[in-house]
């Protein structure tokens, strides 16, 4: 609509020119176009032309639009995947190589103490393979069902009601005559079953297990004596306990935040941060488990997020072709993301044990209470466009 104006200026410039030679006595003030059409046969056809250039234009910057939320999320999913994918594969290399070494061990074992292993071993099947069911040993060489040692789940979970090979040496003294001689070695019998029983007992609690993708801590009355970071079995005291971390890749993904750009408009960011524990002492120390973590990576990474985006305005975040993308540089989002977590890398490492590996942007929308007022002004822009394209048509129309 700027060249109205200056059509009416033409006019009234040409008008005035001709009064004066005709010597009229009359003056222009002003000349006003109240209302500029297109003669009644082509209107139609004008209002097409119209309809076609907007939808158009609303095609192209729907199908920018897909392609510039679809992408990124894309690649983002990618990446995940991927580093997903190595940590699981990973993840199975050192389970399979703790296997083997259990096993190895667990051979050695056998070598050493074959019977008491064997025993075992036949014991743990059977407990594995009947869970929570009673367990009966019988020995098809006994005569009669007699019940000789039972145990309940605080124990062995089995009883034996015909003695075994393998429990013979466990089985109550028979009723004899001799005397106190007798009776006096069946207590002892007996006293060494109690300590080997003991003694196994505390073997058990002297052992543990760690996982490959797991960090173990072995905390002593509170106070963390070791870290332990290759896999497999491990020793400590009876008195001591186990604190296990994850030090597989964890994605914090928190709800939309609102924030504010340096223009001060309103912007929904919706970021994920990629993390894992690199330091499991300090880690402990500093925020305990998984959920402290995760809040001090929001207050963390989100403040730094707040800071970094007041730096930018609206316009160099939201528009169909960014001008770094144009120059070949980054993007500004991408430069966003890099800067907040160049910063916060350093500090997640010294402050918590934290490696932070990747902070990403999923989606940037507008705040529910202004996407309102954001669409009656594209609609507004859209019809302003319409408009002048109608009026370019008449004036196009008449040079004709």
């Amino acid at each position: 609509m700027a060249e109205r104006p200056l059509l009416e200026g033409i006019v009234r410039q040409c008008l005035q020119e001709r009064l004066m030679r005709s010597r009229t006595g009359i003056e222009v003030v002003a000349v006003r176009l109240q209302d500029v059409h297109p003669p009644i046969e082509v209107v139609d056809a004008f209002r097409k032309v119209a309809s076609a250039l907007e939808e158009k234009e609303a095609s192209i910057n729907q199908a920018e639009a897909y392609r510039n939320a679809q992408i990124p999320m894309a690649r983002g999913k990618a990446g995940a995947q991927l580093k997903a994918a190595d940590a699981y594969k990973w993840r199975r290399i050192w389970h399979a190589a703790g296997e083997a070494y259990r096993w190895q061990w667990l051979a050695e074992v056998y070598r050493q103490f074959p019977e008491v292993t064997r025993i075992r071993l036949y014991l743990e099947a059977i407990e594995q393979a009947l869970a929570g069911k009673p367990k009966v040993i019988m020995d098809a060489r006994q005569v009669g069902r007699k019940q000789y040692s039972s145990w309940t789940k605080k124990g062995l979970p089995f009883r034996c009601l015909k003695p075994c090979l393998p429990c013979r040496k466990f089985l109550p003294p028979r009723q004899s005559t001799e005397g106190g001689m007798l009776m006096t070695a069946e207590k002892r019998k007996w006293v060494r079953f109690g300590l080997a029983l003991l003694a196994i007992l505390l073997g058990g609690r002297c052992f543990f297990t760690v996982d490959e993708t797991e960090w173990a801590l072995v905390v002593r009355f509170g106070r963390v004596v070791r870290v332990v970071k290759e896999a497999g079995l491990h020793f400590r005291l009876p008195m001591d306990s186990v604190r296990k971390f994850d030090k597989r890749l964890q994605i914090y993904n928190p709800p939309a935040t609102e924030f504010l750009t340096g223009d001060k408009k309103n912007l929904v960011l919706d970021v994920f941060v990629v993390w894992r524990v690199a330091d499991p002492l300090r880690f402990l120390q500093s925020v305990k488990d998984t959920v402290g973590a995760e809040a001090r990576l929001h207050d963390l990474v989100w403040s730094e997020l707040a800071a970094t985006l007041g730096n930018y305005e609206l316009t160099q975040l939201v528009c169909v072709r960014p001008e770094g993308e144009r120059n070949g540089k980054s993007a500004p989002l991408a430069a966003l993301t890099d800067t907040v977590w160049e910063r916060c890398r350093v500090t997640a490492m010294r402050l918590y044990g934290i490696e932070l590996v990747d902070v990403r942007l999923k989606r940037l929308l507008f705040p529910e209470q202004n996407r309102e007022a954001v669409f009656a002004r594209m609609r507004a822009e859209r019809e302003r466009i319409a408009q002048r394209y109608l009026a370019e048509g008449v004036l196009h129309r008449r040079e004709r």
